[in-house]
């Protein structure tokens, strides 16, 4: 949907509006979010709290690249099959990655941009914990993509997706708010 063009901001979001109601009124397990530049995006429902307050959230301050990332792996986390969890859990990596690439500017791979945001964040002050927690987080994370769905294809399941989904916004949003 973000393809399409429309000649003034008020036809987009007449059509906007009618994609919105044709999901709610449909029996799609979906949702409908606006990023920052203003493109619809069409995504799994889960838990209501959660997606508002950790997925759009997400949403609303990703760059390109790792917004890219963000939604992909949404979108393919709502398709079925083992391949599409895969490939989800990977885009979760991804856009971890690229937002740490773009907030500590480095090109270095995830396990060095922990090392990187654990300086940052003690130069910063945050607290000692906290630091602790989001590198152990990552860290595992890490672990986890390279053993699932990097360097080999593991057996994933919806609820692990989703859990990454999840823990991957909470990351990226606590480094986004610190």
């Amino acid at each position: 949907l973000s393809d399409l063009k429309f000649t003034t901001a008020s036809h987009r979001e007449s059509y906007y509006v009618k994609v919105i109601q044709a999901i709610e009124l449909s029996r799609l397990s979906s949702r409908v979010v606006i990023n920052k530049n203003d493109e619809l995006i069409i995504q799994p429902k889960g838990e209501k709290l959660l997606d508002t307050e950790l997925v759009d959230n997400a949403i609303s301050f990703l760059g390109t690249k790792s917004s890219l990332h963000f939604t992909n792996s949404l979108r393919l986390y709502q398709l079925t099959g083992k391949q599409n969890l895969i490939k989800s859990a990977d885009e979760t990596r991804r856009a971890v990655e690229e937002y740490l690439k773009e907030k500590l500017e480095n090109k270095k791979g995830l396990k060095g941009k922990i090392n990187e945001l654990q300086k940052k964040l003690k130069v910063e002050k945050k607290d000692g914990n906290i630091r602790n927690i989001i590198y152990q987080c990552i860290s595992y994370l890490d672990n986890y993509y390279n053993n699932n769905s990097k360097h080999n294809d593991g057996e994933l399941e919806d609820t692990e997706v989703e859990y990454l989904i999840y823990q991957t916004a909470t990351i990226m949003r606590y480094l986004e708010n610190a």
